[in-house]
C-alpha cells in the first residue's frame, strides 16, 4: 500500500479519521515506532507563509504538530 492510497482510505470518512486520533493509543508506542516517526518528521519542514494561506496546508501542519506532541 502506498502512502498516498492510505491517506486518502483513511481520510475518505473523516469523522473515522478524527474519532481514530482522540482514541490513538500513544502510551503505548514502541521505541521502534518512535524512531521511524522521528526519523520522517525531522524531515518535514513547513514554510511559515503558506499555513494560513493555503487550507489544506494549515490542515497538514496541524497534524504535524499533532504527531509531535504525541511523541513528546
Amino acid at each position: 500500500m502506498t502512502w498516498q492510497k492510505g491517506a486518502k482510505r483513511q481520510m475518505a470518512n473523516l469523522d473515522r479519521f478524527i474519532e481514530e486520533t482522540q482514541l490513538f493509543d500513544k502510551i503505548n508506542l514502541t521505541e521502534e515506532n518512535i524512531n521511524l516517526i522521528n526519523s520522517v518528521i525531522e524531515k518535514v519542514h513547513f514554510d511559515e507563509k503558506l499555513i494560513n494561506q493555503l487550507t489544506y496546508y494549515n490542515a497538514a501542519f496541524s497534524l504535524f504538530k499533532w504527531v509531535k506532541r504525541v511523541l513528546q
